[in-house]
């Protein structure tokens, strides 16, 4: 129930509630879920095994991002504006991909005493005092890789979201847990009856 909720529904943390009584003794969070997915994927091995873009988690999609010359600012109006977690940061010059700024970048500068300054800082400068000069706080995967792959990575890396390039790092689309747990799962038609309907 749960991997349906979070990968058809879009539910990010399930409840566990304890009958009879209500309370909540637990939260399953997407994360568990891929979690679980990646300890058990020699149960999985007809979706584990294919490969993305088999599996349509290929083909090119819309995807917001930033240059690594814009401003954090920038990337934080679009993380907003449009509701989502992150947005990749490409370099200006080649389009490919070096970086992600997510929610978790957000929660970090607000909370800074010198959150006007970093607001204004360029992304190229806050990945390398971040990432102490990592060469990439994003991860990648190619159209090839199969979703076995892209769990390990999404598991080992504990980031929610998975960039996937082509040969020449330039982003095709994201991949998101919700992605994943969508592909492990079929809801049986009206198992939820009406509720999300």
């Amino acid at each position: 129930d749960a991997m349906l909720l979070c990968g058809q529904h879009g539910i990010r943390r399930v409840p566990v509630v304890k009958s009879p009584g209500g309370d909540i003794v637990n939260i399953i969070t997407q994360s568990a879920l891929v979690q679980t997915l990646a300890a058990n994927l020699d149960r999985f091995g007809s979706v584990a095994k294919q490969t993305l873009a088999k599996l349509g988690l290929a083909s090119p999609a819309r995807v917001f991002k930033v240059t690594s010359g814009d401003t954090l600012r920038a990337a934080f109006n679009l993380i907003r504006e449009y509701d989502i977690s992150a947005v990749p940061v490409v370099d200006a010059e080649t389009g490919k991909i070096c970086g992600n700024i997510s929610a978790r970048d957000v929660r970090l500068v607000v909370t800074s005493s010198k959150v006007y300054k970093l607001l204004n800082m360029t992304i190229r400068v806050y990945l390398d005092v971040v990432s102490d000069g990592a060469a990439n706080s994003a991860i990648t995967c190619k159209p090839e890789d199969t979703m076995e792959t892209v769990i390990t990575r999404l598991v080992h890396s504990r980031i929610h979201r998975i960039y996937v390039v082509d040969g020449e790092d330039h982003i095709i689309r994201v991949v998101s847990l919700r992605n994943v747990l969508r592909k492990f799962v079929k809801e049986p038609q009206g198992f939820f009856g009406t509720f999300f309907n």
